[in-house]
């Protein structure tokens, strides 16, 4: 599974993943106990539960889990175990997950994708701070796992790809800002 993810990342240019001043080799950081691995697997259970795939369901839905591990550098493991769906299947919620966070790192550093594919390889290291602060704020919420239905959609968490990454880049530059309501004059 490691090894699939690190080829995905390389497929999107990212070639290491950068915590603070640290960087991680993508091989390092798609370890089972790497800086990335827990931290799609959180993410891709929070992509399986706002689908809707879990609530009938029953026992695991995804066949890979994020456990706690006290010897492990980041305190966490993840692990394969039996589960509803394939590991094909759960493979591509790992890989949106990835994608993402390739995009918030891109998005953070000022890069469209285009932009990104042309830098060298050993300048492809994206920061992990943007998608581990997306993943405490928009994606592991208890507005998404515990409220209602009206407070989930008001929370709803946009899951960034490539394409959606360059369209919005492409309408932010040199976009004014106006105000949204314009009220002719009184005059």
């Amino acid at each position: 599974m490691s090894a699939l993810l690190e080829r995905s990342a390389l497929s999107l240019g990212v070639s290491a993943v950068q915590i603070k001043d640290t960087i991680f080799p993508m091989h390092v950081a798609m370890d089972p106990i790497g800086p990335l691995s827990w931290a799609l697997t959180l993410h891709a259970q929070a992509i399986v539960a706002i689908s809707g795939i879990a609530q009938h369901a029953r026992g695991n839905v995804l066949p890979f889990a994020c456990v706690n591990d006290p010897a492990a550098p980041y305190g966490n493991q993840v692990v394969i175990q039996p589960a509803v769906l394939p590991l094909s299947v759960g493979l591509r919620f790992l890989d949106a997950a990835l994608e993402h966070a390739a995009c918030l790192g891109m998005r953070d550093l000022g890069y469209t994708p285009e932009e990104w594919q042309l830098l060298p390889e050993n300048q492809r290291a994206i920061p992990l701070e943007p998608y581990f602060n997306d993943l405490t704020h928009n994606w592991v919420t208890d507005a998404l796992e515990r409220g209602d239905l009206a407070m989930q959609l008001a929370n709803w968490p946009e899951l960034l790809d490539q394409a959606s990454l360059s369209y919005q880049m492409s309408q932010n530059q040199g976009v004014v800002h106006e105000q949204a309501l314009r009220f002719p004059s009184a005059r």
